[in-house]
């Protein structure tokens, strides 16, 4: 058998070399791509994410320990403090450094020894913070103890000492100042915290929350140096905490406190607004119950809210903005609409029998008996409906509703509050539209004097009574007297003139024919209780009505010295009674503490100088 000899290939240099190239140009095409990734990344790295990343080095190695401003103080009118700060014990939590193990473990110590519900502390914690939170304010020496002896069981737990507000009479002017609370996590996102830290104490109310911006200041924070392991080494840097400004009330302090205890006596709602007629500039201001404002600080607990909500009287619910039937304080609208309108004139006499039949419907005088025959001066000081039912009889309710807003009792004072009622003025067309049913000529009757479905609040009870005091000029409320920088200047002062308003369709004889009804009221009428002995009074009972089978509503306002007053003020018991009974003699306590003690003689001094 024969073999075939293998037949030689000739070597294909062109073939191999084609391939070769082939397989060096996708190498350098692989090296290249590589090549541009890398430089993109390091461009990334570099230019692009150099800030971000540079802050997050930075925080690896450096601690950053806030420090707290100073929140601005709050001033009475003379300077004593209404609000301040105090050194107190803060916890501070940093999840951003643990694991999630290490992070909930600690929560559930700092719950036991908190004595807060496990649940409620993880809810203000935000583990995506690379920033330390403020987990509980105020610490109390339980706490603190407890926390400062088991350290070393609590990792991403520290115990800072720092100024935080503090109000000296708990619960004075509570309604006014307004208290402080934790920030939640809807007002971080907003822009109005954007310079918050998790945990941080904001106004949430009154004047802490409208004033927020100019109480905050600017936070420092202390930086220290940590090694590999995170234990801190040194003290690097620290950037200093600026104060916020302050603020200088209208508020009399002693006033507000003598206003508190005398509605404390009772132990019963109501409200008091003492107010300088010609300026608007608020003395007192007190809504009772109160609540103390220095519980907010430490954190409340949800159980802890409820119960102070549900409290008897509602001590949140802040009676002087509030609106209620006024009663016969509103006789002084009806009677000047009358007399500008041409349905009274000043020497008009009427015969007051005890009631009067309108449509069938019989409506009495409060005082059965009647007073015979009588003029509005006597009307005004023994406050006889039977008067004001004829005289809304005669005009209707258009120009009791005219002249009723007029007095701005249809809309806010435009105090810096918030929550205040705008009052209630009805006519034809509101109850058509809300009640569904058509006027009756009963409902003028009851809206002269200050019943059915009209609504006053004391602010706006002040504000009318200032009104008569000023003769036709309408004051603005105000409580912000001065906003102070941290040297002590004014970096705003109110200009109460450039808000005043007159009413100036009123002729001055007609101011006159009211102003001395008033002062008969004190004199002779249902408000004698306020009667003084070397200081004239001018005022207005009412006694309003409320739901069926509850008392009524006792209200009083007046004004001081009838020859140039200083002084407008209003008395509200809710369900409290009669006004010339209970709320004038108040009122005779306030105007005596007025007249006779140093604020007087501080008033007197500034106009001598």
């Amino acid at each position: 058998m024969k073999f075939s000899q293998p037949v030689e290939r000739a070597y294909d240099f062109d073939y191999f070399k084609t391939r070769t190239h082939s397989r060096v140009i996708l190498l350098f095409v692989a090296v290249a791509l590589v090549g541009v990734v890398l430089l993109g990344r390091l461009f990334s790295l570099q230019i692009l994410q150099h800030t971000e990343l540079s802050q997050k080095a930075e925080q690896n190695r450096m601690r950053a320990v806030p420090m707290l401003a100073p929140r601005g103080m709050i001033y009475d009118r003379s300077s004593k403090i209404l609000a301040t700060n105090k050194l107190s014990h803060s916890l501070l939590f940093q999840p951003g450094r643990l694991s999630s193990q290490q992070a909930y473990q600690s929560l559930q110590r700092l719950s036991h020894y908190l004595g807060l519900p496990y649940a409620e502390l993880l809810s203000r914690v935000r583990f995506d913070s690379v920033e330390p939170i403020y987990l509980a304010h105020n610490l109390n020496s339980k706490a603190l103890a407890l926390i400062t002896e088991n350290q070393s069981r609590l990792p991403g737990a520290e115990v800072v000492t720092e100024l935080e507000r503090f109000y000296p009479e708990n619960e004075l002017a509570s309604h006014l100042l307004g208290y402080m609370g934790q920030i939640t996590a809807e007002e971080l996102k907003s822009h109005r915290y954007q310079a918050y830290r998790p945990g941080a104490l904001v106004g949430k109310t009154g004047l802490e929350r409208l004033y927020e911006r100019f109480l905050k200041g600017t936070d420092g924070k202390s930086l220290y140096a940590v090694d590999l392991g995170k234990h801190e080494k040194k003290l690097s840097k620290t950037i200093a905490a600026v104060p916020g400004n302050s603020l200088k009330l209208t508020l009399d302090k002693p006033l507000q406190q003598f206003c508190m205890e005398l509605l404390d006596r009772r132990k019963a709602p109501g409200s008091i607004v003492v107010m300088e007629p010609q300026t608007g500039a608020i003395l007192a201001m007190v809504s009772y119950p109160a609540y103390n404002l220095n519980l907010f600080t430490e954190g409340l607990t949800q159980a802890e809210w409820k119960t102070l909500q549900n409290t008897r009287y509602f001590p949140f619910f802040n009676r002087t903005l509030n609106a209620y039937p006024p009663g016969s304080i509103f006789k002084i609208v009806t009677a000047l609409a009358a007399l500008q309108e041409g349905y009274l004139r000043p020497e008009q006499t009427f015969y007051s029998k005890g009631y009067l039949n309108v449509g069938g419907h019989i409506f009495y005088d409060w005082h059965r008996g009647g007073f015979g025959i009588v003029n509005i001066y006597q009307a005004l000081a023994h406050s006889i409906d039977t008067v004001f039912y004829e005289l809304a009889l005669k005009m209707d309710i258009e120009p009791i509703r005219d002249y009723a807003k007029k007095f701005k009792l249809d809309q806010p004072t435009g105090l810096e509050l918030k929550g205040e009622h705008p009052g209630l003025i009805p006519d034809k067309e509101w109850k058509k539209r809300v009640i569904g049913v058509d006027w009756l000529p009963g409902d003028a009757v009851n809206t002269s004097i200050g019943q059915g479905y009209l609504q006053m609040s004391p602010l706006q009870a002040t504000r009318m009574i200032a009104t008569v005091a000023n003769r036709g000029k309408i004051p603005r409320p105000y409580l912000v007297q001065e906003i102070l920088g941290t040297d002590g200047n004014a970096v705003f002062t109110a200009q109460p003139e450039k808000h005043q308003q007159e009413i100036s369709e009123i002729e001055p004889r007609y101011w006159d024919v009211v102003q001395r009804g008033l002062e008969g009221a004190v004199t002779y009428g249902t408000a004698k209780a306020m009667k003084l002995k070397y200081h004239g009074v001018a005022g207005k009972t009412g006694t309003a009505e409320t739901s069926p089978g509850k008392s009524t509503h006792a209200w009083v306002v007046a004004y001081a010295p009838t020859n140039q007053p200083r002084y407008a003020l209003t008395v509200f018991l809710e369900h409290g009674g009669s006004g010339g009974g209970k709320a004038a003699p108040i009122a005779k306590q306030i105007l005596k503490y007025l007249l006779e003690n140093d604020l007087e003689q501080t008033n007197r001094s500034k106009e001598r100088n």
